[in-house]
Parts: structure tokens; sequence; C-alpha cells
């Protein structure tokens, strides 16, 4: 039981190690965004991916390690229980690398969004102008014919837009 436990630990220290590094990643990719060296997002996004492998291997051990100190071999014991199988010394260290994990999450999850905003924003700049240049786009609501579908002949704008 206590060496299942001790093995438990060692994948959320696993965890926290990914979490980490893609925290780190995902923070370099916004840089990366910022800037517009979109060929910089080619190796992070490759970084990303085999972090991200990584960290759902180390999740996947650690609920079949969870599963093995159940009661019921369907359903893992979930973090909050497996604090009682730690001896009394590791429970606060244990509470705080939870808490401290969730946190990495949400933080992940947030700044992984945003960035994600930013393609998409970029991507909507990109085809709108490739509309405006090859003719197939739609101008505002000007002119005699207001909001109706026109091939625009205006040149190419630039837009930019701020993270």
């Amino acid at each position: 039981m206590q060496s299942i436990t001790q093995a438990v630990t060692e994948m959320l220290g696993q965890e926290v190690k990914c979490l980490e590094e893609l925290l780190n990643v995902v923070e370099q990719e916004k840089k990366v965004l910022i800037e517009g060296n979109h060929e910089g997002l080619i190796p992070l996004s490759e970084r990303k991916a085999d972090l991200s492998q990584r960290l759902a291997d180390a999740q996947k051990k650690r609920l079949g390690l969870q599963k093995k100190l159940s009661s019921s071999p369907e359903s893992p014991i979930g973090l909050a229980d497996l604090e009682k199988h730690l001896e009394k010394p590791y429970h606060s260290a244990f509470r705080s690398t939870i808490r401290s994990m969730r946190t990495m999450a949400g933080r992940l999850k947030d700044l992984n969004e945003a960035n994600g905003r930013f393609v998409q924003d970029a991507l909507q700049t990109v085809e709108h102008l490739l509309g405006i240049i090859t003719g197939a786009g739609e101008t505002q609501g000007y002119g005699p014919r207001p909001g109706g579908p026109r091939k625009a002949h205006l040149p190419p704008r630039l837009v930019a837009k701020e993270v």
C-alpha cells in the first residue's frame, strides 16, 4: 500500500514538472505571437504537444495507481482521499502540491485560450485581407447598395491587433 502511494506522489511530481514546462512554453508562444515571429510557433507547438502527451501519460499512470488503492476497481479514489493513505508528515506538502497544480492548470488554460483567440483573430484578419486582395470580399455598408455583397475595389489595408 505504501509503495503505491509513493508511486502516486512520484507521478504527481512528474505532472507538476510537465505543468511548469507547459506554462513556460505557452508563455513563450504568447511572446512569439505578439512579436509576429510565426516561424517560432512550429518548435513551440511540437514541444507543447510532447509535454501534453507526457502529462496525459503521467495522469493515466497515476489514475491506474489510484484504482489499486480503491475498494472499487471501477473507480479510482480521488486526490482528496489519497491524503488518507499518506503518512501524517506528508499531508501538508501533499495539499500544497494539489493547490499548486490547480493554480498552474487554471493559468495554463487561461493563457492557452488567450493564445487561441489571438490566432483566431489573426486568421480572420488574414482571411479578410485575402478577400479584399482577390476581390472576393464584401465591402462594409457604404455606397449605392449598402450591405449588399460586392467585390471590393479597395487596395489591401494592414490591420493590426494587440494582445
